[in-house]
Formats: structure tokens, C-alpha cells, sequence
């Protein structure tokens, strides 16, 4: 099942405003390079292209030094946490409420290491997505610049990574 990701962090900093989106990706990587914590609100958009289909969540994310990261989805009607990603840089426990269920893995297994190390300054997003400007309109808002990013190599879970 091919899976589109979409993030949208409306944490991006003016510093990445017009110009390539490898200058915009290096200007990221240097503005979250300085910051040591933070905590922002997220959307977040899958769609499953093979049974057409889309699910959006909305949530905070909160990040540490040392790759340390805290996801919380809200449910839509209760506005209550149904589900939480938690990292401490080497390993991911994702707690499904709804489900009653709890997966852990070791991060190095997948992809989000590349996927959310620059949320630390750290990673090269460029080595291994293509990055590109998308002027659609589609994610953002009026200003606001995106970058789309397809991995260099197919993977199961991520298709395509959008910034705004």
C-alpha cells in the first residue's frame, strides 16, 4: 500500500521564503539547528491512493536535544489524545488508544530518522529526498512557501513529505 504523508509544520521561519528548495531545506536545517526545544501545533494528511481515500490529524508535537520526540493526535470529537508517538532517539512506541494497542520499534528500522531528524538540525533531508517548490496552493497558506519531498529511494510508508 503506497501512502502519501503529509506534515504540515507551520513552524517553517520566514528565513525560508523564496529561492530553491534546497536553499530553503538549508535554511531549516539552520534554524532548527539553533532552537533546543520546542512544542508546535501539526496537521498531518495520509492518503491512500489505492482505495482513495484520505484521513487528516491534528495534534502537538513537542521536541527535545537528543533526537527526543512526543506526537499527541487529538480525536476529532473529543479534542482528547487517541494517540501518541514517543521517541528517545532510538526507540519510537506509537500507543493507539481506540486500538488498545502498543507498537515499539527501534527507530533505526525505520524511516524517521530521515524523515524528522531535521526537526533537530541534524540529517541531510537532501540526500535522501528530491526536493522541489510546490506552488499548487494545495497545503499552506497565501505566502507561505512549501517544499515537496520524494524519497530518492521507494519506500512502503512515505511517498511524499510536504513542508509548509
Amino acid at each position: 500500500m503506497r501512502t502519501a504523508l503529509v506534515c504540515l509544520l507551520l513552524l517553517l521561519p520566514a528565513v525560508a521564503s523564496a529561492g530553491p528548495a534546497t536553499k530553503t531545506l538549508a535554511g531549516v536545517k539552520t534554524f532548527y539547528g539553533g532552537v533546543k526545544q520546542y512544542a508546535a501545533e501539526f496537521e498531518q494528511e495520509v492518503v491512500n491512493k489505492t482505495f482513495g481515500t484520505s484521513s487528516t490529524s491534528k495534534g502537538t508535537v513537542k521536541l527535545a536535544p537528543k533526537q527526543r520526540m512526543r506526537w499527541d493526535y487529538r480525536a476529532k470529537r473529543t479534542g482528547k489524545v487517541n494517540k501518541e508517538i514517543v521517541s528517545n532517539g532510538k526507540a519510537i512506541v506509537i500507543v493507539e488508544h481506540d486500538n488498545k494497542q502498543i507498537i515499539a520499534k527501534r527507530i533505526k528500522d525505520s524511516m524517521l530518522p530521515v524523515a524528522t531528524s531535521f526537526l533537530h538540525g541534524k540529517g541531510a533531508l537532501d540526500k535522501t529526498f528530491d526536493a522541489d517548490l510546490d506552488a499548487s496552493g494545495t497545503y499552506g497558506g497565501k505566502g507561505d512557501t512549501v517544499v515537496v519531498l520524494t524519497p530518492k529511494k521507494a519506500h512502503a510508508s512515505v511517498k511524499t513529505l510536504y513542508l509548509v
